[in-house]
């Protein structure tokens, strides 16, 4: 019986470790045409917002985002924005219903996400971390 209990327990702390490094994986993408390579997280803050709107070349920031059931775009708002997606939400409609932004074209899946980076100049998007990229986008580093 002793057997069985750390054999179970070992392979539930394992699940753990396995689910929670996936769900916290994620990846900041953006379209080709943008000159960058590392991106703050207080800019990331700031885009996701909607309080930076231009990059610094002057050309519009087209912020793109997987929708708030997904658990990467879960992690990132916590993780970056400092928020639960529910707060996320909340501020995006008081900005949107008071005229102030229109908040990030919301995608369900990773594939559409990175269909409409690669065909949009200018866009920026989070995806999971594990999906791989077929070279229309570049991932570029989040840094502190």
């Amino acid at each position: 019986m002793k057997l069985k209990l750390s054999h179970l327990s070992l392979f539930f702390s394992f699940a753990l470790v396995v689910s929670a490094s996936y769900a916290e994986g994620y990846k900041v993408v953006v379209h080709k045409s943008v000159a960058l390579n590392e991106i703050s997280k207080k800019t990331l803050n700031s885009i996701y917002l909607g309080d930076t709107t231009y990059w610094k070349n002057s050309d519009k920031i087209v912020p793109a985002s997987l929708n708030d059931k997904n658990s990467v775009m879960k992690t990132f708002v916590n993780d970056v924005l400092g928020k639960s997606i529910s707060d996320y939400t909340t501020h995006w409609r008081r900005k949107l219903f008071s005229g102030r932004g229109i908040p990030p074209r919301r995608f369900t899946n990773d594939q559409e996400l990175l269909s409409f980076i690669s065909s949009t100049e200018n866009s920026i998007g989070v995806i999971n971390e594990v999906i791989p990229l077929d070279g229309k986008v570049k991932i570029i580093e989040v840094t502190d």
